[in-house]
């Protein structure tokens, strides 16, 4: 697997890919998921995902925040939490800026 994406200097830890993703497999329920990042704090991603034929994303969880400094507090206890957004289709999904997402693939 890889991803093209662009890329960003990051200090004193070099270049870094605006994107990060993940995937898993669980054999016994004939499930993936892939977990991805969007570092970008400027621009949404688009992701796409090819190799996943017969499968149909069936959930899509994203949690991000319009303040890089949001947090939860005891009067906003669910301030920033994780969502359900729209699935991919066609293994193509939006990514917000900023984000974390999980998308969960099933056999069509």
């Amino acid at each position: 697997s890889a991803l093209d994406c662009p890329k960003d200097q990051a200090g004193r830890y070099g270049e870094t890919s605006y994107l990060e993703a993940a995937a898993v497999r669980d054999v016994n329920k004939d499930v993936v998921t892939v977990f991805a990042v969007n570092r970008s704090l400027e621009e949404k991603a688009e992701l796409s995902i090819s190799g996943l034929n017969g499968y149909v994303c069936t959930e899509h969880i994203e949690m991000t925040s319009d303040g890089l400094d949001d947090a939860n507090t005891a009067s906003e206890p669910a301030r920033v939490r994780p969502v359900a957004a729209a699935p991919a289709k066609n293994g193509v999904c939006g990514l917000k800026k900023a984000s974390w997402n999980v998308l969960r693939f099933t056999r069509a």
